[in-house]
């Protein structure tokens, strides 16, 4: 897994082998240097967590209850892109449509990441907006969703 996140991802679809960077403070062997240490409190945070390889819609069908939270960063729609052509797996807007209405018949907290584009603008759960900068070096406001049951047990949760 460790090595996997570490992989880089070109500006489109393409798989570009390990990732580099020009920010000596996040370069790879920067980052490598610091994961011995790191190792024992990544394998006490992932005890107890499932990662599966499975379509999202099944996913939270299985494990959906009051006691799961999910973690959804779906593909950006296409519309709120200039690179038309940018994941492996894309989402049609009528797959972004019924993920929406999947995630709020959810029992279980809800964090979704994404742009305030349509149709995940008009969500109608509280947010964070973040600044970051795109694959392109572009400013780019990143916003994180939550549902009703995240803010309900967000005292237990210390998401920001």
């Amino acid at each position: 897994m460790i090595v996997k996140n570490n992989m880089g991802r070109g500006k489109a679809y393409h798989r570009t082998g390990l990732r580099t960077t020009r920010d000596p403070y996040s370069a790879p062997e920067q980052t490598w240097d610091r994961f011995p240490p790191a190792l024992a409190a990544i394998a006490k945070r992932f005890r107890g967590v499932v990662i599966e390889n499975l379509e999202a819609a099944e996913i939270i069908r299985r494990y959906d209850g009051p006691d799961t939270l999910f973690y959804v960063d779906p593909p950006y729609p296409r519309s709120s892109r200039r690179c038309p052509r940018l994941y492996t797996h894309e989402m049609t807007d009528d797959q972004h449509l019924e993920l929406i209405q999947q995630l709020k018949s959810c029992q279980g907290m809800v964090v979704l990441s994404g742009y305030f584009t349509p149709p995940y603008d008009t969500l109608g759960w509280d947010f964070q907006k973040f600044k970051t900068k795109t694959n392109a070096n572009t400013d780019a406001t990143e916003v994180v969703w939550f549902n009703d049951a995240v803010r309900k047990r967000q005292d237990q949760l210390a998401l920001w």
